[in-house]
């Protein structure tokens, strides 16, 4: 659960019609959120209203970081928003047509939609939309302590808007095939942070801890069309897709800032057309045995291009006269994807207490692309040696070709069984396994003699048989031994084996080897255990108790070329939730949960004497409280109060001299209060207030702040 959502929630519980923007978040705790009572409300009389405006008005004050603000609650810092938080509109039109219309529009939320429905049942349907929303970024970036070094970016109040437009028509006549075709297109335009950070130069040595960013322009042209029928006991469908998308996105980072030249600019653009045709029947026998049975065929063709340019800013132009650090430019290339995957699935039920469902998938999928690009590689980042690969002449115009291709072959068989046969028991079986056959060759190589770098700079081979085998066996239960007690428990493990046989490899393994790229794992295996279990009890007709346990432990072994095997990662999580409900009085609720989280990740570099602090342990231990309460004040009032708090304990920042500390640790309060007024049937209005208090150690406190929300909204029925 992302902090946004846990903080988000509490908004949502303290005046739903302030800010419908927050209607659509989950909650907290989904556990207690399927128990729980519903809300208190008030006796409506008879009214029946089909048609409704709500309009909302808030703002917020931020006093410290606003991106971080922002990224976390989702709201814009220092701004009033408001508008039409939601409509809807519906009449019946002659002929048995009915028409609904819904829409919403909040200005500087940047949250709009509109959407049109006319359907008649036995005859078809028009539908169109529009939706657009933005998504709250911030660029910050590493903090290194003992030097109290941070770099965000200059404007960090980052955003991406997302948006899609659609039409869609179709044709339901009685007895005949449904028809359905639809047309959509698809954007996201803006800057999102990246973890991949620039380079700074600190009294401890060069840190990647410089604040990047993405800078994303993308569109997707879809176009669908269906057709489903039923013949005697058989369902049929096809369905038709071809989508165009053009990506035209960059990374930009700064590389040792002060120095000259210091701007990274990586192009990446791409465009592609995809079509598939899915087909697929369901025939039922009897109401115990049904088949089913599907086809897929997917191709994909692409084009790429892009370049890795230094300049004095960020999207320069190319200097070959700038020696700054390895890139490339006029990357071109493609590649095609042919993809086919069968599904069949039967189901029969031999006694009427167990199911029996075996199901197999087959697929086959192949890949072959091809690029050419202009190297350029003076082999020296601000004084710091990249190891001597270094071309004579920096300047040089010659192209590096690239091929890949790569086969594979998936065959997955999967069996569940349920059985029902003891009165108030839900016992379950499942086994999936999946085999993995397939091939990877991979050349790159100088199509001239300007291009000439170290071998394993540009010439590489490689060619590699490789295996999977995966096996899944899951075991669980459901106990009901009365009417207020549910007790439910799953249990699975999961192995996965993975070899790699490389008959072709361009670069020695042994350890005198400078790069042992493109060929030196040889297999590599994970093992994971999974374990939880679930009480809901109902102790009172008015208290209801949630209670679950989750532990999973999973361990990777790799082994390299030349190399024995090795635990290359050992992880461990416990999940323990509490959550309670209790309605004490018709008109109140009390609610309270509580999560807390034991996460670890230990690698042989963690526990390595031989570069002790280089990487830390990964710890994500963390625990979660939420506790809410709502109250009828009378007749037409009701008011809500909600709280939550959130700590995670995990930074250590010993290691500063040697690497940077990383491991999430912060503190972070949210309190809400809301009042909702019924003036009448038909109007009503609600008020609310937020604060939110977040302290992120992570950071050294650059992204710590504290914020004030307030709404009101008004709800018209009609």
């Amino acid at each position: 659960m992302t902090q946004l959502r846990r903080w988000a929630m509490l908004l949502v519980l303290a005046g739903g019609l302030a800010s419908p923007a927050f209607a659509d978040e989950p909650k907290a705790n989904e556990e207690a959120s399927e128990e729980k009572s519903p809300p208190v409300t008030l006796d409506e009389g008879d009214a029946n209203f089909a048609n409704w405006v709500n309009l909302s008005l808030g703002g917020t004050i931020v006093d410290g970081n606003k991106g971080a603000f922002q990224q976390r609650v989702g709201l814009p810092a220092n701004s009033v928003f408001g508008g039409v938080s939601d409509f809807h509109y519906e009449h019946s039109l002659t002929n048995k047509w009915l028409l609904k219309l819904d829409g919403h529009g909040l200005f500087d939320y940047h949250d709009y939609g509109v959407r049109l429905d006319l359907t008649r049942e036995d005859r078809g349907f028009f539908r169109a939309g529009y939706t657009e929303s933005r998504t709250f970024y911030s660029g910050s970036g590493g903090f290194l302590p003992g030097a109290n070094l941070w770099f965000p970016l200059a404007d960090d109040e980052l955003f991406v808007d997302r948006g899609s437009a659609w039409v869609e028509g179709g044709l339901t006549l009685p007895g005949w095939p449904t028809l359905r075709v639809k047309y959509t297109h698809d954007f996201r335009d803006g800057q999102k942070d990246s973890t991949i950070w620039g380079q700074v130069n600190t009294p401890y040595g060069a840190r990647g801890i410089n604040a990047s960013f993405y800078d994303l322009d993308e569109e997707r042209d879809t176009i669908e069309g269906e057709i489903t029928h039923k013949i005697g006991k058989t369902d049929l469908g096809l369905k038709l897709t071809y989508e165009m998308a053009d990506r035209d996105n960059s990374l930009n980072l700064q590389q040792f800032p002060g120095t000259p030249n210091s701007y990274v600019t990586q192009k990446d653009g791409v465009e592609s057309d995809l079509f598939n045709v899915h087909g697929w029947s369901s025939t039922w026998f009897n109401k115990q045995t049904v088949l089913s049975a599907g086809y897929s065929y997917t191709r994909l063709d692409t084009d790429l291009t892009g370049s890795r340019i230094y300049g004095d800013q960020f999207d320069p132009v190319y200097d070959p006269a700038v020696l700054r650090g390895p890139g490339y430019i006029n990357l071109s290339g493609s590649s095609q994807l042919d993809q086919q995957v069968a599904n069949l699935s039967f189901m029969f039920s031999p006694t009427k207490h167990l199911a029996i469902i075996p199901a197999l998938q087959i697929q086959y999928q192949e890949v072959d692309g091809v690029s050419l690009y202009q190297p350029f590689n003076p082999g020296v980042v601000s004084g710091i040696d990249l190891g001597g690969v270094i071309i004579p002449d920096p300047n040089a115009t010659g192209f590096v070709s690239t091929d890949t291709s790569r086969r594979q072959t998936t065959v997955a068989p999967r069996l569940e069984v349920r059985y029902t046969g003891l009165t108030n028991w839900l016992f379950y079986a499942r086994g999936e396994w999946e085999v993995d056959d397939g091939d990877l060759d991979e050349q790159s190589r100088p199509v001239d003699a300007n291009v000439i770098s170290a071998p394993s700079d540009t010439d590489l081979r490689r060619s590699t048989d490789y295996q999977g085998f995966l096996q899944k066996y899951s075991v669980g239960a459901n106990w009901y031994p009365t009417r207020k007690l549910t007790l439910a428990g799953q249990y699975y493990y999961q192995q996965r084996n993975r070899d790699y046989d490389n008959g072709v490899d361009s670069t020695p393994n042994d350890a005198t080897s400078f790069n042992r790229y493109p060929a030196y794992l040889r297999a590599n295996d994970s093992f994971t255990h999974d374990a939880n279990i679930r009480l809901t009890w109902r102790a009172l007709p008015n208290l209801t108790s949630v209670t679950r346990y989750d532990y999973q432990i999973s361990t990777v072994e790799t082994r390299a070329d030349l190399l024995s095997t090795v635990d290359s990662a050992d992880l461990n999580t416990h999940i323990f939730s509490q959550s309670l409900t209790w309605s004490p009085l018709d008109r109140l609720y009390l609610q309270g949960s509580i999560s807390y989280v034991l996460d670890e990740m230990t690698t042989p570099v963690s526990d390595s004497s031989a570069t002790p602090g280089l990487v830390q342990d990964s710890q994500n231990d963390y625990w979660f409280a939420t506790l809410g309460a709502g109250y009828a004040l009378g007749p037409k009032t009701d008011v809500t109060a909600d709280y939550s708090y959130y700590r995670a304990d995990n930074y250590d920042p010993d290691n500063y001299q040697v690497s940077v500390p990383y491991g999430a640790s912060a503190r972070e309060h949210a309190i809400s209060v809301g009042l909702v007024q019924r003036i009448n049937r038909n109007l009503r209005c609600s008020l609310r207030y937020a604060y939110f208090h977040s302290e992120d150690q992570t950071s050294g406190g650059n992204n710590d702040f504290d914020a004030h929300v307030i709404s009101a909204g008004v709800q018209y029925r009609f």
